[in-house]
């Protein structure tokens, strides 16, 4: 007999950075070799047979070849999300699927499969190739600074994956009647527990604030009321 399949309700988190307005999102071209470094670009953590990655890179535009233009850009164009705005967003998006049946005396998960779509928002900048070479600079370690703070987000998401896919590959049950219920409930619980890392990881961050994050990037500049532009 087949095992039965069940189908985990989707379930998602999201942390996004302040601005405002967020329309007509474009995606985000692949740096080819001539252009300019992805800085702030790391590798996530790894993930286990069973759990597959979505990975989704959109942008919006920033115009301005000063601090005060490109400033002011950032300040127009940024993602909106419930009420505020965000220089930088990273959300994403867990779903699962499994077969279980009786083996051993006990209801066991006999096949899971987890998706995982992860999605960061950053800017991007138009008017690079008009830029003064110092506000180029300050570009890169401000995006760098900024694409750090979101691919924190990032590790989290992935953290929370490979955690569903754990916690699940260890649950039993003394009815197969239950699994359902039971393995729905763990996966839900181990989500909001991420989730609360979400939000812990901007408290502590500031929003990336403590990490450096701000425009323009003066190591030296004190931190004002809204400044923070990554999320």
């Amino acid at each position: 007999m087949t095992p039965p399949t069940r189908y985990g309700d989707p379930r998602s988190a999201q942390a996004g950075s302040s601005g405002r307005g967020a329309a007509g999102l474009a995606l985000l071209l692949a740096l080819s070799s001539c252009g300019p470094a992805r800085h702030g670009a790391s590798a996530p953590p790894s993930l286990p047979s069973g759990v597959r990655a979505e990975v989704v890179e959109r942008s919006y535009p920033v115009r301005g070849t000063t601090h005060r233009e490109i400033g002011r850009s950032l300040a127009e164009n940024r993602v909106s999300i419930a009420g505020r705005s965000f220089a930088g967003v990273h959300s994403w998006r867990l779903s699962w699927r499994y077969r279980y049946g009786s083996a051993a005396s006990a209801c066991r998960i006999r096949s899971l499969d987890i998706r995982l779509v992860s999605e960061t928002v950053l800017p991007r900048w138009e008017d690079r190739g008009r830029a003064d070479s110092a506000i180029v600079a300050d570009w890169d370690h401000y995006l760098g600074l900024l694409r750090a703070h979101e691919n924190g987000h990032r590790d989290i998401a992935y953290r929370a994956a490979r955690e569903v896919h754990r916690a699940l590959r260890r649950l039993t049950s003394p009815d197969c009647r239950l699994m359902p219920a039971r393995a729905d409930r763990l996966a839900r619980s181990v989500l909001q527990e991420y989730k609360d890392r979400n939000r812990a990881y901007d408290e502590e961050t500031g929003h990336g604030l403590t990490q450096g994050v701000r425009w323009p990037p003066e190591v030296d500049r004190p931190a004002r009321a809204g400044a923070g532009l990554e999320g």
